[in-house]
Formats: structure tokens, sequence, C-alpha cells
């Protein structure tokens, strides 16, 4: 499934209040949308990427981002 940092934007602005995110084969997104689900969803507590493309190399900087502020399980397989 291809999903972009634009689709992650308006997911991380419309539903900021959702505790769990767990994305499965998907592509197309790097780790802008990420900080951008690290940003406004404020009360997210799992974050699943398993078995996706990210296309940038900031991932572990973005991960860090969002274990620092409050998520209690992530999978990064």
């Amino acid at each position: 499934m291809v999903v972009t940092d634009e689709s992650l934007e308006l997911l991380s602005q419309s539903f900021a209040n959702f505790k769990s995110l767990v994305m499965i084969t998907c592509e197309g997104f790097t780790t802008d949308g990420l900080a951008a689900i690290a940003t406004n969803c404020r009360v997210l507590r799992e974050l699943d990427l398993h078995e996706n493309v990210v296309d940038d190399s900031r991932l572990a900087g973005v991960i860090g981002l969002v274990v620092s502020q409050r998520t209690t399980h992530l999978l990064f397989p």
C-alpha cells in the first residue's frame, strides 16, 4: 500500500487522539510523515512499522522522538 507524507500529515491532524498506528507493508512515506505523527498525535502509545519501505535515512531520529515523547510499544522489525 502506498502511504504518502501528506496522508500521514492529514491523518495526524484529523485524528490527533488515536493511540495506535499500525502500518504493514507500506511504502511511499518518509520520516517527514512519521514526524507529523510524532508531533501531532500526543496520545500515541503504539507505533508498528512492519515490513515497510521508508524513503529516508533519518528514521532513527524520528523513532527516538516518538519513544522519548510517550510511546510505550514501538515495533519496527
